[in-house]
């Protein structure tokens, strides 16, 4: 009879051992390839809630108009940064957002505002501005009695052949006139009764 010798043996058991080996990396991979595979498609991970404080000036309808591109996303997947973003862009009047994940499908959204100060009047029109002096919100786009006319000539660049500037030309040159001819006291009456 032929006997194997210590070598052969225990060669062969090496085979084996690398073999178990193997089949365990392989099944520890599948199942780890599984587990990522679920934590991005599974259903429970989709972000269902959002959970916002400090917000006292946007309607929720706006909030939810802006948040339903995140709704049903992965939380994995979903950056809070992007979140930020989205609304500090959309909203000027938040001041700071901070977005935190709470697993496995809520956003909740901290907010702090800008608090109008005053309420600035130009020729392009009427704003709420905060204490750093930056615009919150535009009031109305030109205040109301001017029409654009007007307001591109007061800031020059009207034309000056139009009918508004010949007219207000014509007005103060008949005034002037007037007022030669005229007292002191009766100038001030005039030019206090806006005289035409």
């Amino acid at each position: 009879p032929i006997t194997k010798n210590p070598l052969q043996r225990q060669g062969r058991f090496v085979v084996i051992k690398r073999t178990l080996l193997g089949l365990l990396v392989l099944v520890i991979l599948s199942f780890l390839v599984y587990l990522v595979y679920q934590l991005f498609r599974n259903p429970y991970f989709a972000i269902e809630q959002f959970n916002i404080i400090g917000n006292k000036t946007v309607s929720q309808e706006q909030m939810d108009a802006l948040l339903k591109e995140f709704k049903g996303k992965n939380i994995f997947l979903v950056q809070t940064g992007n979140v930020e973003k989205a609304i500090t862009d959309n909203f000027p009047i938040f001041n700071g957002v901070e977005v935190n994940k709470y697993y496995p499908n809520m956003l909740f959204i901290k907010i702090s505002e800008r608090e109008p100060k005053l309420i600035y009047i130009n020729l392009s029109g009427i704003y709420q501005v905060d204490a750093r002096g930056d615009v919150l919100e535009l009031i109305n786009a030109v205040p109301s009695g001017i029409d654009l006319d007007q307001v591109n000539i007061y800031r020059g660049y009207g034309n000056p052949n139009s009918n508004l500037v010949q007219n207000k030309l014509k007005t103060e040159v008949s005034v002037a006139k007037k007022l030669e001819t005229k007292t002191v006291v009766e100038q001030l009456q005039l030019l206090g009764s806006g005289c035409h």
